[in-house]
């Protein structure tokens, strides 16, 4: 019996090491056909130039995945199967994606103002629905998937998410080409939200294990003393929550690449296709590094790689002298996303103890979302003011200085860390 129950333990981690990569492509196809760096932005274009309003498409839908995750800790710590919790929560991260097509269909008719508030409408709560799945979704990925495994598992499923991310961007990039105008944006987004419930069926049949342990919400401290605890008496973690806040001052120029290349050195759609492909490729490649340098030489080691490319990124943009430097840019931003997947998961998911990970988890996410609004109104207010040449400018020094800050400060994590 006892080999039976291994044996089977055994088959149930090799179907969901295999099934969360597969459903997390079909995810990454459909994140791919509506870009939120690349084609959503496009869509804009057509009723307004303003910096800001574009700039924060993307900051949306980080504020909304990051916002809430604390306040979805006790919750989540609270359940013995994390699975319906997730399923149930997803549909609000995928659902819009239907109201976007429908919203490209009739853009011209609704005009400029509703077509730009509908569209912000739908990605604030795909943003939030995000959020309420995030903590969820990391926790099971916990109990799924061994702390020695889990960091080339997220090297390889963000590899899956970005290389089919690559082939959507392909795709939308040729509809746009030949079908111009609102119906080819339809087409795309229909595609996009297709592949979004494809994943969903397929994250439906994952296989979880009831936890040993979860925490009694009735006789738990309020969440406040928890997480006051945990940045009081974990230093290491207080000094990485830190420098996660700043790095999004670092990267603001990143949501201008695609607006500058188009408007200031006249690129056409395919090649913004192009270039978005470009860059998913380059996240599966630099997901698969360096979740190898992270398990191999360190997570700190991998983070510096990553910083070191969020410097270079905007020094690059601003002295290019044409759009085919951005191939090179592009390549960067793909370094850069890979790390998400790579360090920044793995790196907080090995702080605290079971009952108290949910609550890390929350504290990491929803402590850095301020600064992700804070900085894409800095860098579109900065743009529209005085040009995107100075914020790639600006963007570099808050990189070197998180890159210094990094250096000094943020130490190794270690393994398995519980609070003293």
């Amino acid at each position: 019996m006892k080999y039976r129950m291994r044996d089977q333990h055994q088959k149930n981690l090799q179907y969901n090491y295999i099934m969360n990569i597969v459903e997390a492509g079909f995810w990454g196809l459909g994140s791919g056909l509506a870009s939120t760096t690349a084609f959503l932005p496009l869509l804009l274009l057509k009723f307004t130039d303003s910096a800001l309003l574009i700039g924060l498409i993307p900051a949306i839908q980080t504020i909304g995945f990051q916002l809430p995750q604390l306040f979805m800790a006790k919750k989540v710590a609270s359940q013995a199967h994390v699975k319906p919790l997730v399923m149930k929560t997803t549909l609000h991260e995928r659902l819009p994606f239907a109201g976007l097509a429908l919203v490209a269909l009739f853009s011209d008719q609704l005009g400029a103002f509703w077509t730009i508030v509908l569209v912000y409408a739908l990605l604030i709560w795909q943003g939030i629905g995000g959020g309420l799945t995030g903590n969820a979704w990391q926790i099971m990925v916990c109990k799924l998937i061994p702390s020695d495994l889990r960091s080339m598992f997220f090297s390889l499923q963000g590899a899956g998410v970005n290389f089919m991310s690559s082939i959507g961007a392909f795709i939308t990039g040729m509809l746009l080409e030949r079908q111009p105008g609102s119906f080819g944006y339809f087409l795309a987004f229909t595609i996009a939200f297709i592949s979004m419930m494809v994943s969903y069926v397929l994250l439906n049949t994952i296989r979880e294990d009831e936890a040993e342990e979860v925490l009694d919400i009735q006789s738990a401290p309020p969440l406040l003393t928890m997480a006051t605890k945990i940045l009081k008496t974990d230093h290491s973690f207080r000094w990485f929550v830190i420098s996660r806040f700043l790095i999004p001052f670092g990267n603001m120029a990143a949501a201008y690449y695609i607006i500058y290349v188009k408007n200031n050195l006249l690129a056409d759609e395919r090649l913004i296709g192009t270039l978005a492909s470009t860059q998913f490729i380059s996240t599966v490649i630099a997901g698969i590094v360096l979740g190898w340098i992270s398990d191999h030489l360190g997570r700190k080691s991998a983070l510096q790689i990553s910083l070191f490319f969020i410097v270079a990124a905007p020094i690059v943009a601003y002295f290019a002298p044409s759009a085919a430097w951005f191939y090179l840019i592009f390549v960067m931003v793909g370094v850069i996303n890979g790390a998400f997947w790579s360090v920044f998961l793995s790196f907080t998911l090995e702080f605290g103890t079971d009952m108290e990970r949910p609550t890390y988890v929350g504290l990491i996410n929803t402590l850095i979302a301020p600064s992700t609004l804070l900085a894409q109104l800095l860098g579109g207010w900065i743009a529209d003011r005085f040009g995107f040449s100075i914020t790639f400018i600006v963007a570099a020094i808050f990189a070197a200085i998180v890159f210094a800050f990094t250096l000094i400060f943020v130490k190794e994590p270690h393994p398995r860390h519980k609070l003293a």
